[in-house]
């Protein structure tokens, strides 16, 4: 705990020194880059090679956060033909997904995590991860039998290649969730990796090979009905992530000012 500690203080510092120095520096290398280029006295040697190297970085390490409650519809999602007429609205506003659909703001993502917040009527919900198109994709579903009250759950994981839909496995959840509230799954994906929890219980992870990236996307098979209150996706959301994205914004605007 105390070389925690001490890492995150000299980590701390570090990044107090370094934002102010990029900002101070930023404008300077904006204008003189030119120059550097044509060869002009005065540049500074190796200085462009580091200040784009730590420009590559603080992008790479910038925060995603994705939030989607579906208040303003359906237009950042995209599916099969007639996707749309499968998904419809609860009359609290929840939305009901229906054949699967991809969230567009996260199609170039490749690391990540999801958080699924979903009342589950009946059957089960699906989410479908790293969608490179309807016929390629991981799914993990989360299932319950039907009945009020207390219920058992589990929670199935799928690989879907060129449209053949295959189950990996299917692993029981501890204990037994109240239908009655909402429930949450949660999947982190790195590398090859998938870890997956409900309601913050973790229940099962498998490796996959093939698929390096991909949007997230929803879906409820047949005869399945549920409301989903919440989609969050999101990765390296933490204290630097967030400080790396709020500079890689800046940067990115003093850029189009110039």
């Amino acid at each position: 705990m105390l070389l925690r500690s001490d890492r995150l203080r000299r980590l701390t510092l570090a990044l107090a020194v370094a934002i102010p120095t990029v900002v101070v520096v930023s404008p300077f290398l904006s204008r003189q880059q030119p120059q550097r280029q044509a060869g002009a006295a005065g540049g500074i040697p190796g200085l462009t090679q580091i200040w784009r190297a730590g420009r590559v970085w603080v992008s790479a390490r910038a925060a995603i956060r994705l939030v989607e409650d579906f208040r303003s519809g359906l237009m950042d999602w995209e599916g099969a033909s007639n996707w749309a007429s499968s998904w419809s609205y609860d009359q609290a506003g929840l939305v009901v997904p229906g054949r699967l659909a991809l969230w567009q703001p996260t199609k170039e993502l490749r690391d990540y995590t999801v958080s699924l917040v979903a009342y589950i009527d009946r059957g089960g919900v699906g989410c479908a991860i790293r969608v490179v198109d309807p016929g390629n994709f991981a799914a993990v579903k989360l299932e319950t039998v039907d009945g009020r009250g207390l219920a058992s759950a589990s929670v199935s994981l799928w690989l879907v290649r060129e449209s053949v839909r295959r189950l990996v496995e299917r692993r029981r959840v501890p204990g037994l969730i109240r239908m009655d509230r909402a429930q949450e799954l949660a999947v982190e994906v790195k590398g090859p990796m998938m870890v997956v929890w409900v309601n913050g219980q973790l229940v099962s992870s498998f490796e996959q090979d093939g698929l390096e990236k991909g949007g997230v996307g929803l879906f409820c098979d047949p005869g399945e009905r549920a409301r989903i209150v919440r989609l969050a996706v999101t990765h390296q959301d933490d204290w630097l992530g967030r400080a790396c994205a709020a500079l890689n914004s800046w940067l990115s605007t003093a850029d189009k000012q110039q």
